[in-house]
């Protein structure tokens, strides 16, 4: 697995973890917050892809790194 593969993979789980609680949190307004963090987490995926792929990193991750 590549350093870009595993933070893509960690941060789709934080994203997924979202979408798992939004309907059960407690408030509009919490649920407005997890909705708002929840994109910003999509954006810093996209942007950790987007310069993976620029700096064309491709290191594979030692299993014991991980």
């Amino acid at each position: 697995m590549t350093h870009k593969d595993y933070v893509t993979k960690k941060l789709n789980e934080i994203i997924q973890i979202y979408d798992d609680i939004y309907d059960y949190l407690p408030s509009e307004e919490t649920a407005e917050e997890v909705y708002l963090d929840k994109w910003h987490i999509v954006d810093l995926r996209d942007d950790c892809e987007k310069v993976f792929d620029e700096t064309g990193n491709t290191k594979v991750i030692d299993s014991d790194d991980r």
